[in-house]
């Protein structure tokens, strides 16, 4: 592995974000595909050759295979839903501070006893904060966002609280899987505390001098030649300036935005809601200059890609992520290859 690039992948609210992250990751896995296929006609090119005067073979040097690029993807929001789903510490959080109304369905009914006397029983966690348990037998229906979600965008309050529950168990839950992701690429994991900015770790590569060993290779040295020379993580967060932890982990920042206006033209029209309630949801959200006022703060060391939505259709923001993308392998991936 010879670097590891990070790609913060943000937005403001209905701005095409999502959309736009999704072509990202599959122009790079195309891309992966594209080095792993060129990597693998050049190794098979690399036959055994005859010594000059001689009949006998000669057994080529050991020559270090690596598929090149490696694509990961993470999305925060995927992330968000799982870590409230039922059983998770983080839903018995949320319907303590909420109550049951923010439940798609009741609970089915448990025959009464004198040990419960209401669906959710409070228990001490180790942690010594209360939370709530559920009884034994109990099908516990899922957390319905779209109540919760009226309930935290009609007020701003709310939304903080929902936040404050949420985020320490969304930064965790990414942090555990950037981890796991910077592993598998046999990387080490940039600081999770201090600035942000570029992370590339070296590692020694094989000698291309050395005569091939006539034991096999040992699980270490396996890893070694099939290791990508470069790792590219994508993290989608559509509030990734206010997650810092997470912002951390990133070296490049790609963030799309809109006019409010726009904003709450398409919010309406994607969520079917109305305008007084789309314009509650745009309030909510950092814009694009108090995002960008937030990474100058920091500082954020790393490199800034914004995309301005407002007057770009689908196709032609598809082909300003293509574009990007073409830029941002000549310039921070190639080099390593």
């Amino acid at each position: 592995m010879k670097a590891i690039r990070t790609i913060g992948f943000t937005g403001t609210i209905a701005s095409g974000k999502t959309s736009r992250c999704k072509h990202l990751v599959e122009v790079a896995q195309q891309r992966q595909q594209s080095v792993s296929a060129a990597a693998g006609a050049v190794k098979h090119s690399a036959t055994s050759t005859s010594a000059l005067g001689s009949d006998r073979e000669v057994r080529p040097q050991a020559i270090p295979s690596s598929s090149g690029l490696r694509v990961h993807y993470i999305n925060a929001d995927l992330v968000g839903h799982h870590i409230y789903e039922p059983g998770k510490p983080c839903y018995y959080d949320l319907l303590q501070h909420f109550g049951t109304a923010i439940l798609s369905a009741p609970a089915p009914a448990e025959p009464r006893s004198h040990h419960a006397s209401s669906p959710m029983q409070p228990v001490q966690r180790a942690d010594g904060c209360s939370g709530c348990a559920a009884q034994p037998g109990k099908i516990e229906p899922r957390i319905d966002r779209r109540v919760l979600g009226e309930i935290v965008f009609s007020e701003e309050r709310k939304l903080r609280e929902l936040n404050a529950i949420c985020w320490p168990y969304i930064t965790a839950a990414i942090k555990d899987e950037y981890g796991r992701v910077c592993a598998s690429l046999k990387a080490p994991c940039p600081p999770s505390m201090g600035p942000a900015g570029d992370s590339i770790a070296t590692a020694k590569a094989p000698s291309a001098v050395s005569p091939p060993s006539p034991s096999p290779p040992t699980s270490s040295d396996a890893g070694a030649l099939t290791a990508p020379a470069v790792g590219l993580v994508i993290v989608e967060a559509a509030l990734l300036c206010e997650m810092t932890e997470v912002l951390e982990l990133t070296t490049d920042v790609w963030m799309t935005h809109c006019t409010p206006a726009t904003a709450i033209d398409r919010v309406m029209e994607r969520n079917h809601i109305s305008r007084e309630a789309a314009e509650q949801r745009v309030a909510s959200q950092l814009d694009v200059e108090q995002k960008l006022r937030k990474l100058r703060h920091l500082p954020y060391k790393g490199d800034i890609e914004v995309f301005d939505t407002t007057q770009v259709s689908l196709a032609e923001g598809l082909k300003e992520t293509e574009a990007a993308f073409d830029r941002y392998w000549r310039n921070k991936i190639a080099a390593h290859l």
